[in-house]
């Protein structure tokens, strides 16, 4: 492996109802947080960036 590659939440299934339960109690909620957490970075960043001419 290279260094900066993940994998997270690997599930190997067969059934289509089991992967679906997956996604829903794991894969979405932590996908709806890192959502989140970029959207304040970003607005963080353009929030900074407007202040950065300021003296």
């Amino acid at each position: 492996m290279q260094d900066g590659i993940l994998f997270d939440n690997i599930l190997i299934t067969g059934d289509e109802k089991v992967a679906e339960s997956y996604r829903q109690s794991a894969w979405k909620p932590k996908f709806e947080a890192e959502k989140e957490k970029q959207k304040a970075e970003e607005a963080g960043a353009g929030l900074s960036d407007s202040f950065s001419n300021f003296q």
